[in-house]
């Protein structure tokens, strides 16, 4: 029902107390305009319903009619605000700005806008339009105490102890002070305003502590506040260049030191996926992996000279870095280089180098705030960075060799029936052992000589071995070793032999048929140890060559014996010689100047399917060895590298072959940090403390704070030293 608003003042208060509504606001006529934008975003439609007896400001004629409950939708057309019903009835078409007002002020008068989210306002909402387009909404002239109770419970959690409470209620009375009378935004670039979602516990906060203020030599402070300092206060010096007596560096022994982490992947696009030549068939539909991030990062790139007006997509993030410490221990600058393709808007073209689309490397330098903001607020919740750590792939490392050979077993077998058992430093034995491991679903354990190795006999029982194969004589793996297993209720088979080549005659007969045969040199182990998780994965025993790089003739004997139809060599003619090339059934050669190449060779003709690798260093036997059995089990290569780089070939093989999961085998010394983490698909998380920017009060130390007995001018003389509680 239509209205006006000179009703009188009788019967608006018999309308009141009729309805058990109450007035909201105090006598005080301090009011504060809000700008209505976190709840709503940027809409070109905007809807609102009422409750209780609302007016158009504008409809001085008393022709619309606003309904208690109807959905009504405000439109930007043309350049003006145009009033629709729910059904879509047009109501009426006004100006720029037109304005809803209740019949008085008060709960039981309320609008509510649909926005992204749903909220209630207490008072006038005019509509405006923003930037020609959007439905912009003002809730005007609040009486400043009740927009205190709409910031206060969205600043701090209203069920929080009362004396903290209270002291948030000072603190955003004080920081919003020098604003009555003036329009602000209802985000966190001032204060968070909900409207009328009050909370009876922030609600008396607010009365409990009505007109108080913190002044310093008369004048109100700036009485700034974040959720955690992280545990030491952050100086306004530090942060903005201005110094403010009550704003100083302290340790703060009452913020619970709330942490954070945020993290990032390093290769954002893999272009090993893409045809490079031909960038307009997948540019449209390729995104980054952290889309939210690069997006920011790309904003940043667009500023400088070289790509404006272009369209990017971020390739790889290699680094970003924080520099340097300021008193407080937040950090003062930051890095990031980044790698990138361009395509330029204006010409529709692509930047291109040798028939391949090119990639661009910047590197910037930023104040930590500018790369907070490139992460998120929301994400990276201060500069207080406190630790960085590359998430990288799979490192299966230890102390020694033992370690590492027990957890490789830890993560490819919670139990096995059956265990192999070699010498740990005399690789001769062992080569050919990984077929025979793999057949039986076991690892490939390593032992000290004389004596089981009490790491390892610890492993054997957690697996629950019933059986374990020995590979090599006594010399190599004792009889007491055998007895001291026996002592254990298992089983134990030994494979031995005069020689190596026997002892890999011996496991070529226990792995029984074989349509393949591989051959391997027998006095150096890693063309051996390349071909060890193809030829495990396959039942294909490992033959080795003697010393003078030939076969023996009963290794002869043998291979003419299987009925083979193809033999596999790894390693070229120094390693397996022509002689034995020339004499075995349809060979197949891997060979290489080095090592890597023979390992890369391997990969590149049996794993291209694959998306898993393992890692080694190239010039150890014993990580390789017991790890071929789990590369087996992933049916991934073995990838033999340099301590601290991959050589060329390696890395050819890892673009080629788009490997992106790896296992690590061996500690950093085997293969260093460097190479693992700048392998593809790595991620870097950085872990820092705090949330916001530290200065002044946390409102996390002022919950303490309370827990502990202080009252809310206590908490405030602690976060505000020399601040004085006073009246407005």
């Amino acid at each position: 029902m239509y209205f006006k608003r000179i009703l009188s003042f009788v019967v608006v208060f018999a309308l009141i107390m009729s309805m058990g509504n109450v007035t909201a606001a105090s006598a005080s006529t301090d009011t504060i305009s809000v700008k209505l934008s976190n709840y709503i975003g940027k809409k070109t439609e905007l809807s609102f319903s009422l409750k209780g007896l609302h007016s158009i400001k504008e409809d001085t004629e008393g022709e619309i009619d606003l309904e208690e409950g109807k959905l009504y939708k405000v439109k930007v057309i043309s350049g003006k605000l145009t009033l629709y019903s729910s059904t879509g009835t047009k109501i009426k078409e006004f100006g720029t700005t037109f304005t809803v007002q209740p019949e008085n002020y008060s709960t039981g008068n309320v609008h509510t806008i649909h926005g992204n989210t749903v909220k209630d306002y207490l008072g006038d909402i005019k509509f405006t339009i923003e930037d020609s387009k959007y439905v912009r909404p003002i809730n005007t002239d609040i009486p400043f105490e009740d927009y205190l109770k709409g910031v206060v419970p969205h600043e701090m959690p209203a069920s929080w102890n009362l004396e903290a409470v209270k002291a948030q209620a000072v603190a955003a009375r004080t920081y919003s002070a020098g604003k009555i009378g003036q329009t602000v935004a209802d985000t966190q670039a001032f204060q968070v305003y909900g409207g009328y979602e009050w909370h009876p516990n922030s609600s008396r906060a607010v009365e409990e502590t009505a007109g108080k203020v913190l002044k310093y030599n008369g004048s109100r402070i700036s009485a700034v506040y974040s959720s955690s300092n992280g545990g030491f206060i952050e100086a306004s010096s530090n942060l903005w260049g201005y110094d403010h007596p009550y704003l100083p560096a302290k340790e703060d022994p009452y913020d619970p030191v709330r942490t954070w982490s945020v993290t990032y992947n390093k290769d954002q696009i893999d272009p090993r996926k893409l045809d490079l030549k031909n960038p307009g068939n997948w540019w449209a539909s390729t995104y980054e992996r952290n889309p939210d991030l690069a997006n920011n990062i790309k904003n940043s790139i667009y500023t400088l000279p070289d790509y404006k007006n272009t369209e990017i997509k971020i390739v790889r993030i290699p680094e970003i870095k924080f520099i340097g410490k300021n008193s407080s221990g937040r950090s003062l600058k930051a890095s990031m280089t980044v790698e990138f393709f361009v395509k330029d808007k204006a010409a529709g073209s692509f930047r291109m180098e040798n028939g391949n689309i090119k990639t661009f490397t910047v590197t910037q330098e930023k104040d930590a705030n500018s790369m907070r903001s490139i992460f998120g607020a929301g994400n990276m919740k201060s500069t207080l960075v406190t630790g960085s750590e590359v998430l990288g792939h799979t490192r299966l490392g230890g102390m020694d060799r033992f370690d590492v050979a027990i957890n490789v077993s830890k993560n490819g077998w919670s139990s096995a029936s059956t265990v192999v058992l070699a010498n740990w430093e005399a690789f001769g034995d062992a080569l050919a052992a990984a077929p025979l491991a793999y057949k039986h679903n076991g690892p490939l354990l390593l032992t000290k000589p004389k004596s089981l190795t009490p790491r390892i006999k610890d492993e054997i029982k957690r697996l629950k071995a019933k059986n374990v194969i020995i590979v090599g004589g006594p010399i190599s793996v004792s009889d007491g070793i055998v007895s001291e297993l026996k002592a254990m209720g298992i089983s134990v088979k030994r494979l031995a032999g005069n020689s190596r080549m026997e002892v890999a005659e011996n496991i070529a007969k226990e792995l029984g048929s074989s349509s393949k045969v591989v051959i391997a040199d027998g006095f150096n182990f890693p063309d051996a140890l390349s071909i060890a998780p193809y030829a495990a994965r396959n039942g294909y025993p490992i033959l080795l060559t003697n010393n003078k790089h030939t076969l023996t003739k009963s290794t002869d004997k043998l291979i003419d014996s299987m009925n083979i139809s193809q033999t596999i060599i790894s390693g070229g003619p120094l390693s397996v010689s022509d002689a034995v090339y020339n004499s075995v059934p349809n060979p197949r050669r891997f060979g290489g100047n080095h090592r890597h190449d023979v390992s890369a060779n391997i990969a590149n003709a049996y794993f291209g399917s694959s998306a898993n690798a393992f890692i080694t260093r190239g010039d150890v036997f014993a990580d390789a060895l017991t790890g071929s059995v789990l590369a087996a089990k992933k049916n991934a290569p073995i990838l033999l590298i340099q301590p601290e780089s991959l050589t060329s070939a390696i890395e050819k093989s890892i673009a080629n072959n788009v490997f992106d999961q790896f296992t690590i085998l061996g500690g950093p010394i085997s293969v260093n940090e460097s190479v693992a983490n700048n392998l593809p698909n790595v991620s870097v998380n950085f872990s820092g403390a705090g949330f916001g920017h530290g200065i002044g009060m946390s409102q996390y130390g002022a919950n303490s704070m309370a827990s502990k007995g202080k009252k809310y001018s206590e908490i405030l003389a602690f976060y505000y030293p020399g601040a004085k509680l006073t009246d407005n």
